[in-house]
């Protein structure tokens, strides 16, 4: 009974296990991770993939559009995670490095105690597909818990939501496209051409009962700006559902919810002319203070004792303020990576995205890449689970 085991166990994995694919291992380093966080997006870069995946004229390159990318929380490959590839391409010539990659994948738990493996699984001789959007394993399941999530990489058009939500967010008067952001490309909003985004009211964007939440952008933030400006807002000028701004030509940023503001004294200055930062702003009804984060590290807070209102009539504007009957608003700014949570996410939590997405190199080391048969430790992992 034994040996027919094995031998079934052996012909299932022969059959799923092309000869030609490849497995790396991809550590996250816990020296970058000041506490543990679990469903946390991670970012996979070009400095985190070895050569080889990406040599245009190499034997075990991954596919040219990484339809054959599989990303694993074991060795074994029995926990598959879900991947959004937003770009990928091979590198110009061999060991070029100049491949624009951008994938996301959500971990279940990234340690801070203790180093963090993910293995990425490819096929040089596979013709595969990534996942639908919707399906398991694709897109929508990295960003389930999120609002809304603007990578800001097109080139023309819309700024799609890599959610599922739905909450695209269209073009207002030609907003500028192919910017140099922090990952991959960015768009830019300009006060005068009034050009930004805005995305309809959704139930997703409804915050009137929720214990808290986040808004998350890179922004390179031009030094002089209009009075009441904002990188983003939902509401309108004198009655904002949530939203924050430049507070009365000062150099304070205001966080507003339904109208009332939290002022955070120098929280405007720090940001304008400052070059590409990462800003972070959270609030929640376990303390009441609206707090602004810079590159990972709190930067001020305020008291904030009221709830945020959903008006359906209101949009969500990335690179802008108020709303229908009145003008925008718009800050002078370069925008990427723009994220809407209805959940209050925390000190730790900031600080281990900033050094994941400053600098990705230092984040996750590559493995050495090796063939996943022939007697790879994933196939005895896979036998295991069948003669125990």
């Amino acid at each position: 009974m034994r040996r027919s085991l094995i031998a079934v166990v052996s012909l299932a994995v022969s059959s799923q296990v092309n000869a030609a694919e490849r497995l790396v291992e991809l550590v996250i380093q816990d020296a970058q991770v000041p506490s543990t966080v679990t469903d946390f997006p991670v970012l996979i870069a070009r400095a985190n993939l070895p050569n080889e995946v990406l040599d245009p004229s190499g034997s075990n390159n991954a596919q040219a559009d990484g339809g054959d990318l599989q990303l694993f929380s074991d060795e074994a490959m029995m926990t598959r995670l879900p991947l959004d590839v937003v770009t990928f391409e091979h590198d110009t010539t061999t060991n070029a490095g100049d491949a624009v990659i951008e994938i996301w994948t959500l971990a279940p738990t990234v340690n801070g105690s203790a180093d963090t493996s993910l293995w990425l699984r490819y096929n040089p001789a596979g013709t595969e597909s990534q996942p639908a959007t919707s399906a398991s394993y694709g897109r929508d399941e990295v960003w389930q818990d999120y609002a809304a999530v603007y990578h800001a990489n097109e080139a023309s058009g819309d700024l799609t939501d890599s959610t599922g939500n739905g909450n695209t967010a269209a073009d207002v008067n030609t907003p500028g496209y192919s910017e140099t952001g922090k990952i991959g490309a960015g768009v830019s909003s300009e006060e005068a051409s009034d050009s930004h985004f805005a995305a309809p009211h959704a139930a997703s964007f409804d915050f009137s009962a929720v214990t808290g939440y986040t808004v998350q952008m890179w922004i390179d933030l031009a030094g002089s700006q209009a009075n009441w400006s904002s990188p983003y807002s939902k509401g309108d000028s004198t009655d904002d559902d949530w939203s924050i701004g430049r507070f009365n030509n000062t150099d304070d940023l205001t966080v507003y919810n339904n109208g009332t503001p939290a002022t955070i004294t120098g929280g405007w200055a720090a940001f304008a002319g400052s070059g590409l930062s990462k800003l972070d702003v959270t609030w929640n009804t376990t303390d009441d203070d609206a707090y602004l984060y810079q590159d990972g590290a709190l930067f001020g807070s305020a008291a904030q004792t009221e709830q945020p209102v959903h008006n359906t009539g209101r949009s969500f504007r990335i690179g802008a303020t108020r709303d229908a009957g009145s003008d925008p608003i718009e800050v002078d700014a370069i925008l990427d990576e723009i994220r809407v949570i209805g959940i209050p996410l925390s000190a730790d939590w900031f600080a281990t995205e900033y050094n994941n997405q400053n600098s990705p190199s230092t984040f996750i080391v590559e493995g050495s890449p090796a063939d996943i048969s022939g007697g790879g430790s994933a196939v005895p992992a896979i036998i295991q689970q069948f003669l125990h």
